[in-house]
């Protein structure tokens, strides 16, 4: 049964504070508007269980729905992996049904883990050198039993990955939405590894 009580804004906390002083107008925010966010309630009452991404923001935050309030670190966005430079805005993210984990998107089709907790990047998908995606990420989920990740791009490829080991289990492309054909290329360089990989066995 819903009840109207039930309604609640998250605190921005001091930031907000801040925010209202140096912009000096009520209802200001010191961050941009939220593009895409998820909640689980997994681990709710021992760390941030709520994750969202901002418009043109290269770090994700997370929030502490039990105390409604920001939560102390913002996540991913190339902050931690390998010393990037260039700092890549988070597009989408989603969090594991254990709620340890949350996955995060980036506008240059990276997907990357990070540890909901202690905010720590974890590893890519794939692990190797090179993007999950040609294009931005447009959406990632996992399963119910943290078994498979599922990654989606501008590029047109739906991508099935193996949670637990980074691996690409399978790729489907959809045609209608490859429109710079990326997502062909992609198909084509997997298939060719894979030849490569059964021509070395």
């Amino acid at each position: 049964l819903y009840r109207p009580q039930q309604s609640a804004e998250l605190s921005q906390g001091k930031g907000l504070q801040r925010a209202r002083k140096k912009l000096r107008g009520v209802g200001n925010r010191p961050l941009a508007q939220i593009t895409g966010f998820e909640a689980s309630i997994a681990r709710e009452r021992n760390w941030p269980n709520v994750v969202a991404c901002h418009k043109n923001d290269p770090l994700a935050s997370t929030w502490n729905f039990t105390q409604k309030r920001l939560g102390k670190r913002r996540i991913g966005g190339g902050a931690t992996h390998g010393g990037r430079k260039k700092k890549e805005v988070v597009t989408a993210v989603c969090i594991s049904s254990c709620g340890h984990f949350t996955i995060i998107g980036t506008e240059n089709g990276r997907v990357e883990r990070y540890n909901l907790q202690s905010g720590n990047f974890k590893a890519a998908y794939p692990k190797k050198a090179k993007k999950a995606h040609g294009l931005a990420v447009t959406g990632v989920a996992v399963d119910s039993v943290n078994l498979s990740l599922v990654s989606s791009s501008l590029d047109g490829c739906v991508k099935i990955w193996d949670f637990q080991e980074f691996k690409l289990l399978k790729m489907v492309v959809i045609p209608d939405l490859d429109y710079s054909g990326v997502g062909q290329k992609q198909m084509e360089e997997e298939e060719e590894e894979e030849e490569e990989e059964e021509d070395d066995e």
